[in-house]
């Protein structure tokens, strides 16, 4: 019988107890952008898939790298892989290390890889359009996302047909053989894995991503550049702190050196993020405290008593089903953005039910009672998403966008779950942050009119997309104050962008299980933890290099909560997500800075040497 030589390794590897041994029974596994499974231990696989955006200039591909896990915890074979999306410019060369410069992209909280699409394909334009460059964007998925399961939601897209994916979802429908396998629940045992998947272990698999697929290391210490969005900088930085071999006299391996530079996306590139740090006297008495509380959360996530996932805390409302629902309906405004939504036709599950009413409830009589029930409304495709995410529509801040207005019917202010933040009241409305995760500096706006005793024979709402709402606002409703709920300064990404990078990508635009212990880990270490990350060896790394921080004025970083910005550029009108969503044609005579700024960063040759 004759072996592979990775079927070796990996019995090697596995038998020194270096790694952990494959799951049990383990033969395929399913990788994202495939619909049959491969052999397990396949040590990459690069697949091309389709993209509807008007940037054809840009090839993407998804790349899944066999990287088992170091963890005696049993978990789902595709657990052992990590994956990325490749963009890169069609007349660029196929070989990375020929590239002018590689970017890679670590999201933030609950986000995927896609949610970076349209800032990929802006940095990848700029670049080549500024600097003659050809730049390579690297957009990593957590291995969180191992849980996922987006065969439904690529199959209809691929396909054009979305009564695929919710029949896969929810009809038990077979795609290539394969069946859904259900949403997890906390305590289920494939989520155990995400009690291990914290920030240290973000950073290996960050530097085996890198590392393995630039194997030049002059190359990484000045072409490569490492970035990320939201909770995304302060894993940059964590990046950059990370030593391989857990040696502090040989730097080579420090994550630092593995990069010419850092960008961070409405964010902080810095290890000291979130509350101020302990003073160092205090931090000395009360870290033995510190450390036994990680000890104690860690415990919670294993044993399941505490959320392993943000998206398993809740079993109603915002949950993995929710998120993937956004794809699925992603996914019709990108076949028919135009078209009536089969509002009436979604599951009726508790998940789906409890937060169409939140997400449509003017008031909080309205969510408790369920009437006007939010299956009535009626809606385009493209209106549906842009009511859920639109930053005048819903008040989750970390998951605004400037995408346009609603129109076609009465849209009127609402006040829940929120009315505008009394905490972010702005003296500037240029740069008016939403400070709260739930919260809005403006007024909300929500589509009302669903017919005659809201029966579902109202109106059929339609949407404005960012480049269509007039500079005065006078082709938008009114919010109780007598202002319109938006005008052009403060829209700047397109719905159809937003639509294609929650559906088009075998990965995700939301983490579907994305790991508490991510979130925690960042809270022990800024509080003292030494347990958090017994290789964070280089904390003041990331100063060790150049970093731009691109903040959105109407995004979460912008008065400071996260941090001294630093070396920056505001935004002006951008939200949370829209450093990454913006759309290249601007309005007003604009120009989009988060990828133009970007580009021009990462054109510089880098000041990266290998210590």
């Amino acid at each position: 019988m004759k072996l592979s030589l990775a079927a070796v390794l990996l019995a090697i590897c596995a038998g020194s107890g270096l790694i952990s041994a494959a799951p049990a029974g383990t033969s395929t596994v399913y990788l994202p952008g495939l619909l049959t499974p491969v052999k397990y231990g396949t040590a990459r696989v690069e697949t091309p898939f389709t993209s509807v955006s008007k940037d054809t200039f840009v090839k993407q591909s998804v790349v899944s790298l066999f990287v088992p896990i170091k963890t005696p915890t049993a978990h789902l074979p595709e657990c052992d892989y990590i994956s990325y999306i490749r963009y890169r410019h069609a007349d660029g060369p196929s070989d990375p290390l020929k590239a002018d410069r590689v970017e890679t992209f670590m999201p933030g909280t609950l986000a995927g890889a896609s949610s970076a699409d349209q800032l990929a394909r802006n940095v990848i334009f700029y670049a080549k359009e500024k600097h003659n460059l050809n730049v390579e964007f690297w957009a990593l998925d957590r291995r969180a996302n191992c849980l996922d399961d987006q065969t439904g939601v690529f199959a209809a897209v691929q396909g054009k047909n979305l009564k695929t994916g919710f029949d896969y979802y929810y009809n038990k429908a077979a795609i290539a053989g394969r069946k859904f396998a259900g949403f997890y629940s906390n305590t289920d045992a494939n989520t155990a894995i995400l009690a291990e998947l914290g920030v240290e272990q973000t950073s290996s698999d960050w530097y085996d991503v890198v590392t393995r697929e630039l194997p030049d290391a002059n190359y990484r210490a000045t072409k490569h550049y490492a970035s990320g969005h939201s909770l995304g900088g302060p894993l940059t930085a964590f990046f950059a702190a990370y030593d391989r071999d857990g040696d502090v006299k040989t730097t080579g391996d420090a994550g630092y050196n593995q990069a010419a530079g850092f960008i961070g996306y409405d964010t902080v590139v810095t290890t000291k993020f979130g509350p101020a740090n302990i003073p160092e006297g205090l931090a000395k008495i009360i870290q033995p405290i510190i450390d036994a509380g990680f000890e104690v959360a860690q415990a919670g996530f294993r044993s399941g008593i505490l959320p392993r996932s943000l998206l398993t805390a809740l079993p109603v409302v915002l949950n993995s089903e929710t998120t993937q629902l956004l794809s699925l309906v992603g996914g019709r405004a990108v076949v028919a953005p135009k078209a009536e939504a089969d509002v009436k036709g979604l599951p009726r599950t508790p998940t789906i039910t409890s937060a169409a009413q939140f997400f449509f409830s003017k008031t909080v009589a309205q969510f408790a009672t369920f009437f006007p029930s939010a299956f009535n409304l009626r809606a385009t495709n493209e209106a549906l998403v842009g009511a859920i995410l639109s930053d005048r529509s819903q008040g989750f801040a970390f998951l605004q966008a400037s995408v346009g207005f609603g129109t076609g019917g009465k849209i009127e202010e609402r006040s829940f779950p929120v009315g505008a933040s009394p905490f972010a009241l702005p003296s500037n409305e240029s740069q008016a942050a939403s400070m709260l995760p739930l919260s809005s500096p403006y007024p909300l706006g929500v589509p009302s009119d669903a017919g005659f005793l809201g029966q579902g024979n109202g109106p059929l709402y339609e949407w404005l997309d960012y480049d269509q709402i007039k500079e005065d606002g006078s082709n938008v409703d009114k919010a109780n104050n007598g202002q319109p709920f938006t005008k052009a300064k403060f829209e700047v990404s397109s719905i159809s962008d937003l639509s294609r990078s929650l559906s088009e990508a075998p990965l995700d635009f939301t983490e579907h299980y994305y790991a508490t212990r991510t979130t925690t880990d960042v809270l022990f270490q800024n509080l003292g933890s030494k347990n958090v990350m017994p290789k964070a060896l280089h904390l003041d790394g990331y100063t060790k290099r150049p970093i731009l921080n691109v903040v959105g004025s109407e995004g979460l970083a912008v008065g400071g909560q996260f941090g001294d910005l630093g070396n920056h550029v505001i935004c002006d009108g951008y939200n949370h997500l829209d450093v990454l969503l913006a759309n290249r044609k601007q309005t007003l005579g604009r120009q989009e800075n988060s990828s133009i700024y970007s580009a021009d960063f990462i054109a510089k040759v880098g000041s990266g040497v290998i210590a």
